[in-house]
């Protein structure tokens, strides 16, 4: 099975999600490119500047690979509801969700608790979900 890897972020003049791959410039910005600009020639990758999305970096996030109960990808910043309880996805070592309501059984729940649930928002269009 292929993985699929892509990004999203807000893009800086409109607020607006850009959804495909993320480049790093040497300034340090990041820019979303959307997956069909993209051309693979087999050795290289040709990226056309004119459509790079300028996106705010707080905002950038991966996909984790899973989808919810309603077929939604899941990315990085997105919260998942369960129970009486809401978590935010972030992909990294060790379990790849953070329970911020309260532990269970002294462990945030599993990346596989995730999947089956629903995307209820993110952190950054819904901060009011997303309470420490």
């Amino acid at each position: 099975m292929n993985r699929v890897i892509k990004f999203r972020g807000k893009l800086s003049h409109s607020g607006t999600w850009e959804y495909g791959n993320l480049i790093i410039n040497e300034y340090e910005r990041p820019y979303i490119y959307p997956n069909n600009i993209v051309v693979e020639d087999g050795h290289h990758l040709r990226f056309d500047d004119d459509n790079a999305h300028w996106v705010i970096p707080e905002t950038v996030g991966q996909f984790t690979g899973l989808h919810d109960k309603n077929g939604k990808e899941i990315y990085e910043g997105d919260i998942v509801g369960f129970a009486n309880c809401m978590h935010v996805v972030y992909i990294g070592e060790g379990y790849n969700c953070v329970n911020i309501d309260s532990l269970v059984d002294g462990f945030p729940p599993s990346y596989k608790n995730i999947v089956g649930r629903d995307v209820i928002g993110n952190i950054h269009d819904n901060p009011e979900l997303y309470k420490h």
